[in-house]
């Protein structure tokens, strides 16, 4: 803490984010003991452009919170929000899902 104001520090990417579904990929084997590949959706995920960048803002920076809190929970609205302040994580990918409810404890505390 410098100068009396709490930074918040966390990793941006450049180049912005993409909304992509990730895929778990497997085999089984068929009734004749052959093996089948399948694919597996799991869901849609905010998926950084290129590498993280390291980023910080004041705590009491005006705006972050209250533009998370106001951010209706859609996915354009969600890549609209990360692409200017980045995911609520450090990692290069995040679950819609797991944003949304980020998202949504960020509203009861400011609620509270």
């Amino acid at each position: 803490m410098a100068g009396g104001m709490i930074r918040l520090r966390w990793h941006k990417a450049k180049r912005g984010y993409e909304l992509t579904p990730l895929a778990t990929y497997g085999e089984t084997r068929g009734r004749t003991g052959s093996i089948l590949d399948y694919v597996e959706e799991r869901g849609n995920y905010l998926k950084a452009r290129g590498p993280l960048e390291p980023y910080e803002a004041d705590f009491l920076e005006p705006g972050i919170f209250i533009e998370l809190a106001n951010t209706p929970p859609t996915p354009e609205n969600a890549i609209d929000f990360v692409n200017k302040w980045g995911l609520l994580t450090r990692a290069p990918v995040q679950d819609l899902t797991e944003f949304n409810a980020g998202r949504k404890s960020i509203v009861t505390a400011i609620e509270a």
